[in-house]
Formats: C-alpha cells, sequence, structure tokens
C-alpha cells in the first residue's frame, strides 16, 4: 500500500475474518519471515455506522483504509433496493398523476392525468410580481456595472443586489411547489412526473 499508494481490499474469508456479532476482527498480515498469518482479534471501536440492521450480510471485502495513525474499515454491504411501483399496481389502484412542464413564459404548466392517458384538470402557474422584481434588480445590477467600468472576474460586484435576486428566487420556488402540491391533492394525484432539464 504504501508503494501503490491504494488502500487494499480485504477478500472475505481469505483476508479478514470476522468475530462474535462483529466486535471484532483478524486481518492477515506478512510476517518478516515472508509467511501469512492472521492477527490476534482487534477489537472494533464504535461498531459499523448506518449497517447495524445488515451486519449480518456483510459478507464482501472490506477496504482497509489508513489516516496517518488511524485505520478503518470501509464495508460494501449488499442492498436489496426496495421494488418500483409497475404501471399495473398503480393502475389497479386508480391512480392519477401531475405532470409538470417548466415553461419559459409562465413559471409551470401542471396537468392532472389518469391511467388511461385523460386530463382530469390543467393549470397554469405564473409568479409575475417575482418575475417584475428580479428584472428591476437585474436592470439595477447592470446600471451600476456600466457606471463603474471593466471589473475584474473574481471581485464582488452589487453583492447586496444578488443576494437579494437569489432570495426571490428561492420564494418563486417554495411558493410554486405550495401551489403544486395543493393543485395535485385537490384533484387526487399520487406522484409528481417532472420535466428533466439539464443543470
Amino acid at each position: 500500500m504504501g508503494l501503490s499508494g491504494v488502500y487494499p481490499p480485504l477478500y472475505g474469508g481469505n483476508m479478514i475474518l470476522y468475530g462474535a456479532q462483529l466486535r471484532t476482527v483478524q486481518v492477515k498480515l506478512q510476517g518478516v519471515n515472508g509467511t501469512w498469518r492472521f492477527t490476534r482479534p482487534i477489537a472494533l471501536k464504535g461498531g459499523f455506522k448506518r449497517l447495524q440492521p445488515l451486519a449480518g450480510k456483510m459478507d464482501m471485502s472490506p477496504t482497509l483504509v489508513l489516516r496517518g495513525a488511524r485505520a478503518r474499515l470501509v464495508c460494501p454491504v449488499k442492498l436489496e433496493p426496495e421494488p418500483y411501483v409497475t404501471n399495473k399496481a398503480f393502475g389497479a389502484q386508480g391512480g392519477r398523476v401531475c405532470a409538470i412542464d417548466v415553461g419559459i413564459n409562465t413559471a409551470a404548466t401542471a396537468a392532472i392525468v389518469d391511467t388511461s392517458g385523460t386530463v382530469i384538470a390543467r393549470k397554469f402557474f405564473t409568479c409575475g410580481r417575482h418575475n417584475d422584481q428580479r428584472d428591476r434588480l437585474t436592470a439595477d445590477i447592470a446600471a451600476k456595472q456600466a457606471a463603474t467600468g471593466q471589473i475584474g472576474r473574481r471581485q464582488p460586484h452589487s453583492s447586496a443586489l444578488h443576494r437579494r435576486i437569489a432570495n426571490i428566487s428561492k420564494q418563486v420556488a417554495r411558493t410554486l411547489s405550495s401551489e403544486l402540491l395543493e393543485f395535485a391533492g385537490t384533484h387526487g394525484a399520487r406522484l409528481f412526473i417532472i420535466e428533466d432539464l439539464k443543470g
């Protein structure tokens, strides 16, 4: 490990042995005479974080990570993901979805659709007052930049105005999400389908 700079994986049963109830561990090391042997049981401090319910399924190979004088085991665990809701199972329950399209002229367009593809309801969401505030602040920033001339890339400029624009955008997101939740709940939608945008 010192020469390659890579943390070694310890193959279960071959390079590492777990003690009773995962309280101790034995690691195989090479002795000075060139023979390989397991160390005496080493007590584990703190147990396995976030993995205690799955500790019995830890038969995979951990990685020995050394940071200064501290050593720790990074243990992979085999997880069984929860099954996804299939279209048939969702349709059998008479489900409705709320499809959301992020717009340019409007903040968002939402439609409630049932399993047969029938549009139950549709609504356009706008946030004109917030957009007007944001555009006014952007114009103020542009006017200040024109008055001060060229500024370096790393130099702060109109940071208070930029912070106000960021807070307005955050408030728009919160208001819009609560309106979408209320719209979906009114029409009994159980899932949201949101347009996937880059970034």
